[in-house]
C-alpha cells in the first residue's frame, strides 16, 4: 500500500504524520491478523492512526474557528463603535449592536433601511461622494457628517468606509461602514473656537496696547531682536506703527537695540525664565512714557500689554511744579495706585489688602446700616464700628439721619454723586454704589476721596481770579490812556496811520492823515498795493518800495522805507518815511502790515539845503588850502635861490618842512 501513495501525499512514508502514526503503533497493543502478512497489517494500522490523528486536528481547528467567530461576532457586536454592512445600492445588510443604538432602531429592523435616509439632507451630497469612492477604490474614505434620527434628534458623525473583500462584480460588492458619535468632540471645538473669537475680540478691543512676539537670540543666547507675530488696534493707535506683523523691531525701529539695550535684556529673561515682569520706559524712538506687563504665553515668546501714560506723567510734573506738598502727595498716590493695581492683578486673595492700601476711604453699608467692611484709610479717620451702626459711631445719633444722602442709592438702584463734610471736618467727595454680597443681598459701597485740599486750592484759586480781574481792569483802563495819548501824539506829528491785508491786498486808513498825505479826502476809497506801485510812488523809487517790503515779510524783520511820492489830487511830489511791522500766521505766513507814515518833504529840503551848503564849504576851503600851498612852495623856492646867492633866508620864520601841510 505504501508503494501506491504518492511521493507528496502528507501521510507518506517519511512524513511527520507517518512518524507520529508509527510511534503510536508502537506503543499500541493490537495484534495483527493471523491470515494477514505483518507488513499489510502494519501499514493499515498506521494508516488509520494517521486518519484519527488528521480527524483530531481537523477537531482542534474546528473549536478554533468557532471560538475564533464567536470572539469575532462579540468583538464586532459589542464594539463601541457602530458597523454597518451596506450592499452596493446603500442598503444596510448587517449591523453591530452600537450602530443600532446609534440609529435608534431594533437591530433586526435594519437590513430593511438605506443607510442613505438617517443622513442629514445638508450632507447627503458628501455622504454619496464618500460611498462612491469606497465602492471605486481600495483605500479607506472618511466624512463627517449629521445623523438624524426619526424622532429629530441629531448628533455629529465621523464616517469611515471600506470595501469588506474584492468581488468579482460590482453588484456583489459591500463596503463596511465604521460610525463614531463625534458630538462631543464637535461641541468642545465649537466651545475652542468660540472661546477665539472672545479671546481676539478682547484682544482687538481693550484699550490697551497689545502685542505678542517671538524672541530672537544669538549664538551665545543672547537676546538680540524679538519678531512681531500679533498686534492689537490699540498698538497702532498708541505708537503709530503699522504693518508690523512679521517684521523684526530693528526692522521696524532702526536704532531701537542702541537706545534701549534694557528692553532686549527685559523680554528675552521673560521668554526665558516664564516670569512675568512689569516696568514703565520712555521710549525714545517715539517720544512716549509707557506702562509695561510682560509675560511668557510660551517658550521662546512674549507678549507685552503697555498704556501710554505721557499725558499722565507730564500732569505729575505739573502738579510737581505747581506746588511741593502736592508734588509729594502726587507721588505717594501714584505709587499706591501703582501697588493697588499690581496687587489686584495678583489674585481675589490681596483683595483687601489693596482696599487697604487705596489713599480713599472704601466702605460697605447694609441696610440696617451696619458697616460690614471699612478699609484702613476709613478706620484711621473715623475709628471703627466694632458692630455700631453708622448714624451712631459717626454723629453719636440714637436714630438714622433724616435725609441720608448715601442710603439713597437703595432707593433709586442707582449710582450717586455727593460731596460731605466729615466728622473730622474734611471734605470728600463721594461716590455710592449699589453692591451685591455673595449671598445676593443688597449693600452700599461707598468711596470717599479726601478733596480738602483741593477745595482750599479752588478757593485760593478763586481770590485770584478776582485780583486778575481787578488787575486787568485797571491795566485796560492804564492801555486806554496810553492809545489816547499816542493818538494825540500822532496827530501832532502829522504821522498816518494804515493796516494793510496782504493776503486780500486791502489797505485801511488808521487816521485822517493817511488820505492828507496821499492827496485824498477822507471819504475816498483806499488804494492797493498795485495802485501804490503803479500810481503814487515815484518810479525810480518803486525798487526801494518792494525791497523793504520783501525784507519785512522775513520774520523778525521790520518795514522801513523813504521814497518819494506823487499827491493824487495835485500830482506834487513829496518824500515820505514809512515804518511798520507785519504780523504772523502760525505757519509763518505775513498776513497783515501795520505801520505808520509820515510827509518828511520839508525835512528833505532842508537836508538838500545844507548839503548844498556843505558842498560850497568844501569846495572854498579846498581853493583855499591849494593857494596856501603855493604861498609855501613860493617861499620855499626864494628861500633856496638866497642860499645859492650866499645870502640868508628871506623867510627866516618858516621853514620848508615847517610849511608843509
Amino acid at each position: 500500500m505504501s508503494q501506491q501513495e504518492p511521493a507528496h501525499s502528507p501521510s507518506g512514508p517519511g512524513t511527520p504524520l507517518r512518524a507520529k502514526a508509527e510511534k503510536q503503533l508502537a506503543r499500541s497493543k493490537r495484534p495483527a491478523p493471523a491470515e494477514t502478512p505483518q507488513e499489510v497489517i502494519h501499514e493499515l494500522q498506521v494508516h488509520q492512526i494517521e486518519l484519527e490523528m488528521q480527524n483530531e486536528e481537523l477537531k482542534q481547528a474546528h473549536n478554533a474557528l468557532e471560538e475564533s467567530r464567536d470572539k469575532y461576532f462579540n468583538l464586532y457586536d459589542f464594539s463601541p463603535i457602530g458597523y454597518f454592512t451596506l450592499t452596493c445600492d446603500g442598503l444596510i445588510a448587517e449591523a453591530n449592536f452600537t450602530g443600532a443604538a446609534l440609529l435608534g432602531l431594533p437591530r433586526p429592523q435594519l437590513p430593511r433601511h438605506r443607510f442613505r435616509q438617517f443622513i442629514a439632507p445638508e450632507d447627503v451630497e458628501r455622504w454619496d461622494r464618500t460611498l462612491l469612492a469606497a465602492f471605486e477604490h481600495e483605500e479607506n474614505q472618511v466624512c463627517e457628517a449629521t445623523i438624524r434620527l426619526k424622532d429629530g434628534s441629531e448628533f455629529q458623525a465621523r464616517l469611515v468606509c471600506a470595501q469588506v473583500a474584492p468581488a468579482t462584480s460590482r453588484s456583489m460588492m459591500m463596503v463596511r461602514v465604521a460610525i463614531g458619535d463625534i458630538s462631543d468632540r464637535k461641541r468642545a471645538e465649537k466651545a475652542v473656537r468660540e472661546s477665539e473669537q472672545q479671546f481676539r475680540a478682547l484682544f482687538e478691543n481693550m484699550q490697551d496696547g497689545a502685542s505678542f512676539c517671538e524672541m530672537v537670540f544669538d549664538a551665545g543666547g543672547r537676546p538680540v531682536d524679538f519678531v512681531y507675530l500679533a498686534v492689537n488696534d490699540a498698538f497702532g493707535r498708541l505708537t503709530g506703527l503699522q504693518d508690523v506683523v512679521g517684521k523684526r523691531v530693528t526692522e521696524v525701529l532702526p536704532g531701537i537695540r542702541e537706545a534701549h539695550p534694557e528692553l532686549f535684556d527685559t523680554f528675552g529673561r521673560v521668554a526665558q525664565t516664564g516670569k512675568p515682569e512689569r516696568f514703565e520706559i520712555e521710549f525714545k524712538p517715539l517720544g512716549i512714557l509707557f506702562t509695561v506687563s510682560a509675560y511668557c504665553p510660551q517658550p521662546g515668546h512674549f507678549a507685552a500689554i503697555f498704556d501710554d501714560i505721557t499725558a499722565r506723567k507730564k500732569a505729575e510734573e505739573v502738579l510737581r511744579h505747581a506746588k511741593e506738598t502736592l508734588e509729594v502727595s502726587v507721588v505717594q498716590r501714584t505709587a499706591e495706585l501703582r501697588k493697588s493695581r499690581d496687587l489686584v492683578e495678583a489674585g481675589q486673595q490681596r483683595f483687601h489688602q489693596v482696599l487697604d492700601m487705596l489713599p480713599c476711604y472704601v466702605v460697605l453699608l447694609a441696610p440696617d446700616y451696619t458697616v460690614p467692611f471699612a478699609n484702613k484709610f476709613f478706620e484711621g479717620r473715623f475709628g471703627k464700628s466694632e458692630g455700631r451702626r453708622c448714624y451712631e459711631y459717626l454723629f453719636n445719633r440714637t436714630e438714622p439721619c433724616e435725609n441720608c444722602e448715601t442710603f439713597k442709592v437703595l432707593k433709586t438702584g442707582q449710582n450717586h454723586h455727593w460731596e460731605w463734610t466729615g466728622p473730622d471736618k474734611r471734605n470728600y467727595d463721594i461716590y455710592d454704589f449699589p453692591f451685591k454680597d455673595v449671598g445676593g443681598s443688597p449693600l452700599i459701597m461707598e468711596v470717599g476721596l479726601d478733596i480738602t485740599e483741593i477745595k482750599q486750592a479752588q478757593a485760593a484759586l478763586k481770590q485770584s481770579n478776582e485780583t486778575l480781574e481787578q488787575r486787568v481792569a485797571e491795566r485796560t483802563e492804564q492801555l486806554e490812556s496810553s492809545q489816547q495819548r499816542l493818538m494825540l501824539a500822532m496827530r501832532v506829528a502829522a504821522i498816518g496811520v494804515f493796516e494793510w491785508d496782504a493776503l486780500n491786498d486791502v489797505a485801511t486808513w488808521g487816521n485822517t492823515r493817511m488820505a492828507e498825505i496821499l492827496g485824498q479826502q477822507p471819504d475816498d476809497p483806499t488804494i492797493s498795493r498795485a495802485q501804490m506801485v503803479g500810481e503814487v510812488v515815484h518810479p525810480d523809487d518803486v525798487l526801494i518800495f518792494e525791497k523793504a517790503l520783501a525784507e519785512a515779510r522775513k520774520p523778525g524783520q521790520s518795514y522801513h522805507a523813504t521814497f518819494r511820492i506823487r499827491r493824487r489830487n495835485d500830482n506834487a511830489l513829496r518824500w515820505v518815511e514809512v515804518m511798520g511791522r507785519f504780523a504772523f500766521a502760525p505757519d509763518g505766513t505775513p498776513v497783515k502790515l501795520l505801520a505808520v507814515m509820515q510827509d518828511i518833504t520839508e525835512r528833505k529840503e532842508v537836508e538838500n539845503f545844507l548839503r548844498a551848503k556843505n558842498a560850497e564849504l568844501e569846495h572854498f576851503n579846498k581853493i583855499m588850502i591849494g593857494r596856501e600851498l603855493r604861498m609855501i612852495e613860493l617861499k620855499r623856492q626864494v628861500n633856496g635861490l638866497c642860499a645859492k646867492l650866499g645870502q640868508p633866508p628871506r623867510y627866516t620864520n618858516e621853514t620848508a618842512d615847517e610849511q608843509r601841510p
